[in-house]
């Protein structure tokens, strides 16, 4: 899981002018840590971790301080964009959720179609270029095992 994570928080250092896909109020490029930490609390772990050349932050919540419906919720703060670098803006976030709570209809109804479904290994995984990525463990299972939030990527043309 650490590979899938280091890509998309190398590749989301850097904040484009698209709107991002949100969760829970949570808005990539948008929601700060004061915003979190009041709709939240304080979060189960705080570390600081170097992304590039920057100190980022990165609050976890789980158990019973993680929302209703997720087993743990990882948000990255700290983004670079034209107003320079920002240390306590959202960057991207992760989470896992409970069994049941997701699925691939409800994601389909509340993020649209994805842009891209593909593979990684055994994993199925479903891509919106509003910046949502969802890992399911094989193609059969319905129930996403981790999603991905950050800020809009271009992607890249699809392969034939």
């Amino acid at each position: 899981m650490r590979a899938p994570l280091a890509a998309v928080g190398l590749l989301l250092l850097v904040a484009g002018a698209a709107a991002a896909a949100e969760w829970h109020l949570l808005v990539p490029a948008t929601t700060t840590q004061a915003e979190v930490r009041t709709r939240f609390g304080p979060p189960t772990r705080a570390e600081v971790v170097k992304v590039e050349t920057y100190d980022t932050d990165r609050w976890t919540y789980e158990g019973a301080s993680a929302p209703a419906g997720v087993v743990r919720l990882v948000l990255d703060f700290g983004l670079k964009d034209d107003r320079g670098y920002r240390r306590e803006v959202l960057r991207a976030f992760h989470l896992v959720p409970k069994p049941g709570v997701f699925n691939k209809g409800i994601l389909v109804n509340g993020w649209g179609p994805p842009d891209r479904i593909g593979r990684d290994g055994e994993q199925e995984v479903f891509v919106w270029g509003a910046g949502l990525v969802a890992y399911f463990d094989n193609p059969e299972s319905i129930d996403p095992r981790l999603l991905l939030f950050g800020i809009p990527q271009p992607l890249p043309p699809a392969r034939p």
